[in-house]
């Protein structure tokens, strides 16, 4: 596809982060409308939780990629999270009620909000630590190092 045309149609091309971050947002507010109109819209729920799980079932499978780029422990703590989405989702199929919706809004908003996160070059990083002055965070006190 050619991009100079896309831009001229005014699209924005989008990050894979950033495509991944709408998918959970998008997502997330499929799942608060049923929440939020339980009575109305309660017979769309498990068609929604399907397509949330779907979601996760492509992050989890893009873990074993050989070419993703995330470091171990964070495929390892993404992992864990798409299997608690899985089996709190079939919990949630079995015993439908809107208060357990939460947890799945929290956790797609959670990482939209992580994915959205701007990741800052890491050659860009360093030249900005060697050129900036360290600084204590604010709750740290002073030690005394008398003798």
């Amino acid at each position: 596809m050619n991009d100079n045309l896309y831009k001229k149609a005014g699209g924005t091309i989008l990050s894979q982060r950033e495509l991944e971050a709408q998918a959970l947002v998008h997502m997330a507010a499929k799942i608060n409308a049923i929440k939020e109109n339980w009575d109305e819209k309660k017979d769309t729920l498990e068609d929604v939780l399907n397509m949330n799980r779907k979601l996760w079932i492509i992050f989890a499978s893009n873990l074993a990629e050989p070419d993703n780029p995330l470091p171990l422990d964070l495929k390892k703590n993404v992992g864990a999270l798409a299997l608690f989405i899985f089996k709190h989702t079939l919990n949630v199929i079995s015993e439908p009620r809107p208060e357990a919706l939460d947890t799945l809004i929290n956790i797609n908003m959670q990482l939209a909000k992580g994915l959205a996160t701007k990741v800052p070059d890491a050659d860009a990083d360093a030249e900005a630590k060697e050129t900036q002055a360290p600084v204590a965070p604010q709750n740290m006190k002073p030690m005394d190092i008398s003798l």
